[in-house]
Order: structure tokens, then C-alpha cells, then sequence
């Protein structure tokens, strides 16, 4: 009896053994699954960001582009080069970028549309800012293009001289972190005679752009 109960007993341990060792592998297998399943679920939502983002910029980049080549913009800056300091004439100019921001409002919505004359002024913006208006943003990367803002007393800088989507930075008017998409404003001369003498930009809160509804549950692509 006690040989056979040993030998009972050794068979139920093998078993045990076996069955834990099975469901281990089982475990293990899921755990692979998982992580290849999350690995699948997060490159959709790269592949998802790198389309909808991307078609999200290149549209705003279009609307400014299109609108820096108004003849009507272009002749309001060269009457404020012409007098730059003469804060009457900006008032023109403000209406005009107030009306172009609200016939783009639900196609690309951003927080704020705003010019800077060639010397990085901000002589223009939609909404007003009493904080903002009149300012020296000529260190701001959307306005010199170089990839990061520049100390604050920089001098000489020189406008963009094409498309730019800026490094982030915090909004004077609203203290929030931004990226600005800015093109450039030029006198459409040619030549020698050619040159840019403003910046268009719009800017957007981070996180403005998100696709949360048509991601995987748990997943949220943002602009950065």
C-alpha cells in the first residue's frame, strides 16, 4: 500500500508539474499576443497620426499661403512700411485678418491669427490682444524660421522666407503652450526688387488636433 500510495503520489506531482508548466506556456503566449497586438494597435496610430496630421498642416499651410498672395494684404503692408510706426494704419489691416480668420474658422480652427510687419512687429491679430499688440516677436522661431526662439534682444533678425510650422512656445496673450504655422508676405516684385515684408501666421493650442475618436480605445494621437 505504501508503494502504491509513493506511487500515487509521484503521478499527481508529474501531473501537477506538467499542468503548471502547460498553463505557464499558455501565460506566455498570451503575454506575446498582448504585446504584439499593442505593438499592431500603436503603429496604426502612428500610420493614423503621420496621414490626418499631416493633411491638418498642409491644409492651414494652403489657407495662409493662398491668402499671403491677396493683393489686398499686400498693398495695406506696403502702406505700413512706408510708415511703420503709425499704429492708425494697422487698424485696416486687423479687420481684414478678423474677417479672413472667420471664413476659415470651422475649416482649420485655431486660437489666434496674428501678422508681424519685416521687423518682427505684431501689428496685427484676430482676436485683439491688448498684451500682444504692438510687440517685438522678431525673436519668435515662427517669424525667423531657424528652429528655436532666439534670446529677446537678438537684432537684425531677418523674416522667413518661406512655409514654417515653429518650435513650441508659450502665447503672451494666454500664457498656454503653441505651435505656429507662419508664411511669409512679400512684395511680389521681382528682382533685385523682391522681397518679404511681413509674416501671416495662425497658431494653435498643443493638443489642438486630436483623433482620440477614431483611434484604438486607449489611444490618442496630439500635435506636439
Amino acid at each position: 500500500l505504501w508503494k502504491a500510495a509513493t506511487t500515487v503520489m509521484t503521478l499527481a506531482a508529474v501531473a501537477l508539474i506538467g499542468w503548471l508548466a502547460i498553463q505557464a506556456t499558455g501565460r506566455r503566449e498570451s503575454i506575446q499576443q498582448a504585446r504584439e497586438a499593442r505593438g499592431h494597435a500603436l503603429q496604426l496610430a502612428a500610420d493614423f497620426a503621420a496621414s490626418e496630421i499631416l493633411k491638418e498642416i498642409n491644409l492651414r499651410f494652403d489657407i495662409l499661403s493662398q491668402l499671403a498672395i491677396d493683393e489686398d494684404l499686400r498693398q495695406k503692408m506696403e502702406q505700413i512700411g512706408r510708415s511703420p510706426d503709425n499704429e492708425e494704419s494697422w487698424k485696416p489691416l486687423e479687420d481684414w485678418l478678423g474677417a479672413r480668420k472667420a471664413d476659415h474658422e470651422r475649416q482649420a480652427p485655431a486660437d489666434s491669427w496674428f501678422i508681424n510687419d519685416v521687423r518682427g512687429i505684431q501689428i496685427a491679430r484676430s482676436p485683439r490682444s491688448a498684451a500682444s499688440g504692438g510687440g517685438d516677436y522678431s525673436h519668435r522661431d515662427y517669424f525667423h524660421g531657424k528652429g528655436a526662439d532666439l534670446p529677446e534682444d537678438s537684432e537684425n533678425v531677418k523674416p522667413i522666407s518661406e512655409p514654417h510650422l515653429s518650435a513650441v512656445y508659450r502665447s503672451t496673450s494666454t500664457g498656454h503652450l503653441k505651435v505656429a504655422f507662419s508664411v511669409p508676405i512679400e512684395n511680389r516684385r521681382r528682382g533685385d526688387e523682391r522681397a518679404v515684408i511681413g509674416v501671416l501666421a495662425m497658431s494653435v493650442d498643443l493638443g489642438e488636433f486630436s483623433f482620440e475618436n477614431e483611434l484604438p480605445p486607449g489611444h490618442e494621437v496630439v500635435l506636439m
